[in-house]
């Protein structure tokens, strides 16, 4: 791993790749509370980020303000990095921004002391280049360049009901309904961190459709697969992968019977296809309650759980929430 220097500042990086993450769920079946197999990158310790100097200021003579960790410098379209930040002096929480090409993503506390993270989402289908993670604070800013990688993503088939690909007139009405409602819970910003750490599987089984396919329903492009499909027969026990409160348990027509969970910092989880919904809005659920079962509610091809996540507006493969830090 290519160290990155900025002037004095040292850098760690820590990422939570696309690939790596998904081979640890297509692995095959194990418990749904163990680690992803695959180990995560080796992390590289570069200490002591100070503030971009500016013509009267002198970055060698400027105080250092944190201790930072990436683990990678490229990532996929599709994927999280996580961004440990350590304080050297007194911070105000307050006044500690994390940007991606102007995006701002939550900054919340983290492990020990007073430690803080922010989790970036590279958009899906964002073009390859050099870009870069920004961070600010009262007195500074530095900035972090990362290379975001093509994804690659494949296409699929699927065959369902044509009144599912193409809705009629009457039911549109009804999407778009359902897209402004769930539009608005994902602008409501919980400043609260309902979880831990590393979140589990919601069901201990095998990824037949990835994140980020370019789907085909019945030989026409419609959209690229948001989320994970997870095999699971009706009825399979559907468990809540982190805590977090449920603002979403209902009938949607694209995804049937559905659980989506807000677990603070503009993070979200999604649960899609279910025969049985076990939750209602409001509930704070711990991790491993049981959400409900699965099946092949809305349009879907077969039985199955779709698994989503969304952080501040933007899709993200769900299997990286498998190495979030704690």
């Amino acid at each position: 791993m290519a160290k990155q220097r900025l002037g004095s500042p040292k850098v760690l990086v820590f990422v939570l790749g696309f690939s790596g993450a998904l081979a640890a769920c297509q692995s095959g079946p194990r418990a749904a509370d163990s680690p992803p197999p695959d180990p995560a990158p080796t992390p590289v310790k570069v200490e002591g980020v100070r503030p971009i100097p500016f013509q009267s200021q002198s970055t060698e003579k400027s105080t250092p303000a944190f201790d930072v960790t990436l683990s990678t410098d490229h990532a996929p379209d599709g994927s999280i990095v996580a961004v440990g930040l350590h304080p050297l002096m007194e911070i105000d929480i307050a006044g500690v921004t994390v940007k991606f090409e102007g995006k701002e993503f939550p900054v919340f506390p983290s492990g020990p002391a007073k430690d803080l993270a922010a989790l970036v989402v590279i958009p899906f289908n964002s073009k390859p280049r050099m870009s870069k993670i920004e961070l600010s604070w009262q007195g500074g800013k530095a900035e972090f360049p990362i290379e975001v990688i093509d994804g690659g993503y494949p296409s699929e088939k699927l065959t369902v009901d044509e009144k599912k690909v193409n809705p009629p007139k009457k039911v549109m009405k009804r999407i778009i309904k359902e897209t402004r409602e769930i539009g608005a819970l994902y602008r409501k910003v919980r400043t609260e961190r309902l979880w831990s750490g590393p979140f589990m599987l919601p069901i201990d089984s095998e990824v037949t459709s990835r994140f980020g396919n370019k789907r085909l329903f019945n030989g026409s492009m419609k959209s690229f697969h948001q989320g994970l499909d997870l095999r699971a027969r009706t009825p399979t026990p559907i468990h809540a992968p982190e805590g977090g409160v449920v603002v979403l348990a209902k009938d949607l027509y694209f995804t049937g019977n559905t659980v989506i969970l807000d677990h603070g910092y503009g993070l979200f989880t999604i649960y899609g296809h279910m025969s049985r919904l076990d939750v209602k809005a409001g509930d704070r659920v711990a991790k491993n309650q049981l959400l409900g079962l699965s099946g092949a509610t809305g349009r879907a091809s077969g039985p199955h759980l779709h698994w989503g996540a969304v952080l501040m507006h933007e899709k993200f493969n769900p299997a990286d929430l498998t190495r979030v830090p704690r």
